[in-house]
């Protein structure tokens, strides 16, 4: 075993792939008060226009802002560029990138997305940001827009890959590759040691029943995430975004706390996050990305 006077020695800039199991391991067992990567793990859901980017994108504080901290935006709904340049002023402290690739079709004639070099590019971008942050390069946070677009690129790489139609059967197998394309970008994001966030639509279920007549109806319909089934699983706080218009031109957005690990006090809030009054516009985001403390509360 190591001496207490070695330990630091353990988290020099070494990486995984430098050292053996054993070296690993003991860098993972000695002591430590702090962990370096951000408490913040982050899902926001909704439907489509109801201010899930513009919370996360909202994710610095004033001091955090002041020193120019990055934001990074993987924005595969390509959604943030009117709030960066509206919201922001085009800050070059926040870093809009849609890594979609297209190419000429086989057929020639229409543009088409490369799915497998588009997932390529993100593995590229998660890796260039995991060595600035390595090299002690102030980011805030990763915002990673567009989970239910990622989940659709490795399912039509997968059946590129295995030279499947776009309307053909897929057996659990196939399933499994698709999952791990997708996993594997969102576990290099969650591995990452600022704040990160994942951001994806809803989409709507609905429960159907035969009735007496022989008449499907539905009996009951909800709104879910549109992402891999496994997300939830691997995030800490998730936040469903709404929106209401009241019918006269006003508008309130809100956002529910629907999992909150480490504060569980929140889980069941209800903040509003912005409003349209008068056509006038005022935007409070969620200030517990910004600061714990002070934090208004109600349910």
């Amino acid at each position: 075993m190591i001496s207490k006077e070695d330990e630091d020695s353990l988290f020099e800039e070494l990486s995984d792939e430098e050292l053996d199991p054993e070296e690993i391991a003991e860098r993972l067992m000695a002591p430590r008060t702090t962990y370096d990567q951000s408490t913040i793990c982050m899902g926001l859901w909704g439907l489509n226009d109801s201010l899930k980017s513009g919370v996360a994108i909202d994710c610095r504080s004033k001091k955090q802002i002041e020193n120019h901290e990055l934001v990074f935006v993987i924005d595969l709904d390509d959604a943030n560029r009117t709030l960066w340049k509206n919201h922001w002023d085009s800050s070059s402290d926040i870093r809009i990138m849609n890594p979609t690739v297209w190419q000429e079709s086989s057929e020639g004639g229409r543009r088409e997305i490369d799915y497998d070099r588009t997932l390529k590019v993100i593995h590229s971008i998660i890796s260039k940001i995991d060595g600035m942050l390595k090299k002690e390069v102030k980011i805030a946070g990763v915002v990673f827009d567009g989970l239910d677009k990622l989940l659709d690129n490795a399912e039509n790489t997968m059946r590129l890959d295995k030279q499947l139609e776009i309307d053909e059967g897929v057996t659990f197998a196939f399933w499994r590759r698709r999952n791990k394309y997708f996993l594997d970008i969102m576990k290099a994001t969650k591995s990452l040691s600022c704040a990160r966030y994942f951001v994806t639509h809803s989409k709507m279920r609905q429960k159907k029943k035969t009735n007496q007549a022989g008449v499907e109806v539905v009996v009951r319909e909800w709104e879910e995430p549109d992402w891999h089934k496994s997300v939830a699983d691997e995030l800490w706080q998730i936040i469903h975004c709404k929106k209401v218009e009241d019918g006269e031109g006003d508008t309130t957005y809100s956002a529910k706390v629907e999992k909150s690990k480490g504060c569980p006090e929140l889980v069941g809030s209800i903040h509003t996050t912005m409003t349209v009054k008068n056509k006038k516009v005022k935007f409070t985001g969620l200030p517990f990305l910004r600061d714990k403390e002070n934090v208004e509360v109600r349910k």
